[in-house]
């Protein structure tokens, strides 16, 4: 206890690193944007445009073709080009509550779009099951050019799209002990604390390409070509687990999924290998051992 009386903060991780401005800021997509099957793939770059650009006041000042520049694309004004496409996912945001439109949207003739800060905090602390996404990594997925012109499924859209499912699945442990995780067995021993959570809630998510692309409306294969996406951008770390034979038939297991880094708030607590081989390893140990 210190000098005020008050517990000394037990950290997993003591050294965090700062990350320099603006790649320290994230905001956040709720699960009711993620797992929307009622509008396309577009629903999350949508609706990370009004998170990332809504001024002090949530105000957006846009025009369908200013969206899709923003993007990284040319508008295309066609029946199912991307500004229709776009347009569509703009009109679910709007209809569930996120954005308030000033007038209808218009390809080139800018409008105003009020983000409702209020309906997004409700939405997660409600439900507590949403993205955190930070500037760099939406700027690196934006940026992303596939190097397979014949997977032209695979763009932007949906990485950002399987991105934020990940990141909300894969587990996060704070990085301050709470109370009931300090002193575990009355060993008075802070190391034992950490690895003993760190065994217990190890940060990956264990699932099937078949079921994240039914909650997506994706295709498996989409699904899977956008983690090996992901992997290279150095943003997410998966692993299959090895097929195993059951009543003689053979199963395909779980894939695990990582992040490739730990961040909290605006810093950097882990990177690497050094930090997803472990998490994946303590992960393995668990499924064994259940």
């Amino acid at each position: 206890m210190g000098a005020s009386g008050e517990r000394k903060k037990i950290l997993e991780y003591p050294s965090p690193v700062k990350i320099d401005y603006p790649n320290g800021n994230y905001f956040a997509i709720p699960s009711s944007i993620i797992l929307s099957k009622e509008t396309n793939d577009k629903r999350v770059t949508a609706f990370s445009f009004f998170s990332v650009k809504r001024g002090l006041d949530h105000k957006v000042w846009f025009s369908l073709n200013s969206l899709v520049q923003w993007t990284g694309r040319k508008p295309d004004r066609h029946k199912n080009g991307i500004n229709s496409k776009f347009l569509k996912a703009i009109e679910y945001i709007s209809d569930e509550g996120y954005v308030h439109l000033s007038d209808e949207v218009s390809n080139s003739t800018y409008i105003d779009a009020s983000f409702d800060v209020l309906r997004l905090s409700e939405e997660c602390n409600e439900k507590r099951r949403f993205a955190t996404i930070y500037i760099d990594e939406l700027d690196k997925i934006l940026k992303y050019e596939n190097p397979n012109p014949k997977d032209t499924f695979l763009n932007g859209d949906v990485l950002l799209l399987v991105f934020s499912y990940l990141r909300m699945k894969i587990f996060r442990r704070r990085n301050e002990l709470l109370r009931e995780e300090i002193n575990i067995d009355n060993k008075n021993d802070h190391h034992y604390d950490v690895e003993t959570r760190r065994k217990l809630s190890p940060e990956v998510y264990s699932g099937y390409y078949c079921e994240i692309a039914d909650e997506l409306g994706l295709t498996a294969r989409t699904v899977s070509k956008a983690v090996d996406a992901l992997m290279d951008l150095e943003l997410i770390y998966h692993e299959t687990l090895p097929r195993v034979k059951h009543d003689g038939k053979w199963k395909t297991t779980h894939t695990l999924f990582c992040n490739f880094y730990k961040r909290e708030k605006d810093s950097v607590l882990a990177y690497g290998k050094d930090y997803y081989l472990p998490e994946i390893k303590r992960k393995k140990d668990k499924i064994l051992n259940e």
